[in-house]
């Protein structure tokens, strides 16, 4: 759950700010075992999304990252469908680390979760994807500001 946290987050904050380089210390175990697994490095991760911050579609290698992070993160269960209470956790996770805004984050966390559980895609990788473009659509939609002025 830890390094899908650390994805969301690279990507939110990614999408706020083109320039940022993403600190070594955000990236876990998981994270980089995923990352050898399939690949990738952090440039090509900082690169995965488009200027709307949704994970870019079509391209294999960040589908197969992104399937290796749901597997290994449990995030999808055994029935194929998203793991609320894990989703619901991360989303919690990522809105105490970077969420400023003064609301109920419980509150934030259950809405962007029901809004997104249900997110499907035609393999594991779209599935995460889809989640992905989800969390960042619903944040908006909230108005969360991520980063202050």
């Amino acid at each position: 759950m830890y390094s899908y946290t650390i994805y969301c987050a690279l990507f939110i904050c990614c999408a706020q700010v083109f320039s940022i380089k993403i600190p070594d210390a955000l990236y876990d175990q998981h994270t980089l075992e995923c990352m050898e697994k399939t690949n990738i490095d952090k440039a090509f991760i900082e690169k995965s999304f488009d200027e709307k911050f949704h994970v870019v579609k079509g391209d294999a290698k960040v589908n197969e990252y992104l399937s290796c992070l749901g597997k290994t993160k449990g995030l999808i269960n055994d029935d194929g469908k998203l793991n609320p209470t894990l989703i619901y956790d991360t989303n919690m996770n990522i809105i105490n680390i970077l969420v400023e805004k003064n609301e109920d984050k419980h509150d934030l966390a259950t809405e962007v979760t029901d809004e997104c559980i249900n997110s499907t895609g035609d393999n594991y990788g779209d599935m995460i994807a889809n989640l992905h473009d989800c969390v960042v659509d619903a944040f908006a939609k909230h108005n969360v500001t991520i980063f202050p002025n």
